[in-house]
């Protein structure tokens, strides 16, 4: 099936700028939300391809437009992002209302991805200087969403967040990519974890990290022993 200008759908004059899919929404064959360049979002059914809400987005909700969507946090409401930096948690059973909201925006020049998982929602965006230049946020932003919106954490990321993610397999774990290419993995906390892996994912994970970290060793050791040398 096409949503389209049948059904009022026209993407020239209002352009869709993002969705998300959420199949165990409310039972039935699911929903997808769909975000647009104005202070309006689509619900789509799925099962028949038909726009069964079209919500009036109010001021200060992504009114600016929809830049992102997210399914997968708890009590199945659905994350937004919004080109003028707002986070925002929308109820598909109260015909997407916004029922919070963080107080300030997430991400000054607007909220370029966002990952919701349970609790938790986490946002990367662009940030501007004084002069107004726009670049990427190099903060991500980490929100608990369980009463309220209060960012819980700031990650650091210096390449440059564009793409986030949870990491199905590792409970706390974020995946960051940046838009040169570079991404890692990171807990949620800045407390030292403990991971227990497979011994299959040895080689994957722990050894190439001992690695690094006795290569660095054994440079700086170096250096401390050529100093010394030079002195002498």
């Amino acid at each position: 099936w096409t949503v389209g200008e049948r059904q009022g759908v026209d993407p020239t004059a209002n352009p869709l700028t993002c969705g998300a899919v959420d199949t165990h929404q409310l039972g039935g064959s699911g929903r997808a939300y769909v975000g647009r360049s104005s202070a309006e979002m689509l619900q789509i059914d799925i099962g028949v391809g038909r726009v069964s809400l079209t919500a009036e987005l109010m001021p200060g909700t992504c009114s600016q437009g929809t830049s992102c969507i997210a399914t997968g946090a708890a009590r199945g409401l659905v994350a937004c992002g919004g080109f003028g930096g707002e986070l925002v948690m929308r109820d598909p059973r109260n015909k997407l209302r916004a029922e919070t909201q963080l107080s300030s925006p997430a991400h000054a020049a607007g909220v370029t991805a966002v990952a919701a998982k349970g609790d938790l929602v986490i946002t990367c965006g662009l940030t501007a200087d004084r002069q107004g230049v726009v670049s990427v946020d190099p903060f991500v932003k980490v929100v608990d969403v369980r009463v309220g919106c209060r960012v819980l954490n700031v990650l650091q990321f210096p390449a440059g967040a564009v793409a986030v993610a949870f990491h199905p397999k590792f409970n706390g774990t974020v995946v960051l990519g940046g838009e040169s290419g570079r991404w890692c993995l990171q807990p949620i906390s800045n407390r030292l974890e403990v991971m227990v892996l497979p011994r299959s994912d040895w080689n994957n994970l722990v050894k190439p990290s001992a690695i690094a970290r006795q290569r660095k060793l054994v440079q700086q050791r170096a250096a401390f022993f050529d100093e010394r040398l030079a002195s002498a």
